[in-house]
């Protein structure tokens, strides 16, 4: 699944729509985000389906443990920051805070070095 959503991301043009009408955004980050807790600042803004799923869940929430799996979420995320105004929607919907704390978590050093672009993106 996480690979066909990847693979929804390659066309540019599909961006806003994938976005703005979709939602893809919280459903690719929520199997990314951990137990950590989000201050009440970063949770302003956030996805409120992601909310809503992490909430309940607290400190029971685990990551996604297949590297593959994070793989594909990761280089769709990264695929969808390549236009400016879905950078915008992730900056607005809170996709940092997600973000870094996977990265903090995870061991791959491939996918760490992913991990750094997407923020380099969000960050600029």
């Amino acid at each position: 699944m996480a690979a066909a959503l990847s693979h929804c991301c390659y066309e540019t043009t599909d961006h806003d729509w994938l976005l703005f009408e979709v939602g893809i955004l919280g459903h690719l980050l929520l199997p990314l985000a951990g137990p950590e807790e989000f201050t009440s600042g970063e949770k302003d803004g956030m996805e409120d389906f992601l909310i809503e799923k992490l909430e309940p869940l607290g400190a029971s929430k685990v990551r996604e443990p297949d590297l593959e799996t994070r793989k594909s979420l990761l280089g769709a995320i990264h695929l969808l920051a390549c236009s400016k105004s879905a950078r915008q929607y992730m900056r607005r919907k809170r996709a940092y805070p997600v973000i870094r704390n996977a990265d903090l978590v995870e061991t791959s050093e491939p996918l760490k070095e992913l991990v750094l672009k997407i923020i380099d993106f969000l960050i600029r």
